[in-house]
């Protein structure tokens, strides 16, 4: 068990530490009055990891699902 534990946290913070790394510090460029979209910043790829947070969202609820069924049980 905790090794799932273990492995579960990893994945998550490797997953998690993907969109820290793509975030824009700083807003664009702002000297150029003329500029009709001054946050020249490329936008952070969030629309690609929708589904591997929603299918790690229904593993997380399934296992918490078994896991109260199991203490009910017992």
């Amino acid at each position: 068990m905790e090794k799932i534990k273990t492995y579960g946290f990893l994945f998550l913070f490797t997953v998690f530490t993907n969109f820290m790394a793509f975030a824009a510090d700083e807003p664009g460029d702002f000297g150029d009055p003329g500029d009709t979209d001054p946050l020249d910043v490329d936008p952070v790829p969030i629309n690609g990891y929708l589904l591997w947070m929603a299918l790690i969202a229904i593993a997380f609820a399934m296992f918490v699902i078994k896991k109260r069924r199991e203490e009910i049980r017992n």
